[in-house]
């Protein structure tokens, strides 16, 4: 198992998936040639903070990274990369996933969210401009994000959630609020804080199993 938290939460990559808040984190692609998804992901990759998984089709690939950011907050973030590496251009259906149980759901924009006897669990679009709308009627089960989203040939287009596991009276759309359009910037400060704390370990992916432990 491979941690992937802060000082506020903790999620946890397996070999069998990703996890927060006992809640499977995956992402689901349709296009014209089949289906991509994560929860068969062909490779997964994990590092200082985060866990990446990857699935390839036939011309077009997923790229789908989860990390926590440094700062001590109760949420991980999320990173999308969807490939078309055709001479066409194509239409794909994306759908984010968090899995987490919970009762009354509801949704904003660009967010789905539950309440939990911990708080509300929210996922949400994090990008600087929002795309991903809840599904209508809401998912019996878990958080879904939904959106349709055309590749042009040989293009990749990225995609920024955020999974919001805040306390009890707390709003989640204010925690998300923080690092809407920075994720990729939070996750290049995560990795370069910890790469500089652990600068003088002989195995610091080691070390920061342990740090996070």
């Amino acid at each position: 198992m491979h941690p992937i938290g802060n000082a506020a939460c903790s999620g946890i990559a397996t070999p069998g998936g990703v996890w927060f808040e006992s809640g499977r984190l995956d992402a689901v692609v349709h296009w014209p040639g089949g289906w991509l998804r994560t929860s068969y992901a062909d490779r997964m990759d994990v590092g200082l903070g985060w866990a990446r998984r990857c699935v390839f089709g036939e011309g077009l690939s997923l790229e789908h990274l989860v990390f926590a950011p440094a700062e001590p907050r109760p949420l991980l973030l999320g990173l999308a990369a969807i490939r078309n590496s055709t001479a066409k251009p194509v239409v794909v259906d994306y759908c984010e996933i968090w899995d987490v149980t919970g009762s009354d759901p509801s949704s904003a924009p660009g967010a789905c969210i539950r309440e939990t006897g911990a708080g509300r669990r929210a996922l949400a679009d994090a990008g600087i401009a929002i795309r991903a709308r809840a599904p209508d009627p809401a998912p019996q089960t878990g958080l879904a994000l939904d959106l349709r989203l055309p590749l042009p040939a040989h293009t990749t287009r990225e995609l920024s959630f955020a999974y919001a596991a805040p306390g009890p009276n707390e709003d989640p759309a204010a925690l998300v609020q923080g690092w809407r359009g920075q994720v990729h910037a939070a996750l290049d400060s995560m990795v370069s804080g910890w790469l500089e704390r652990l600068a003088d370990a002989p195995d610091p992916l080691a070390a920061y199993r342990n740090a996070i432990a």
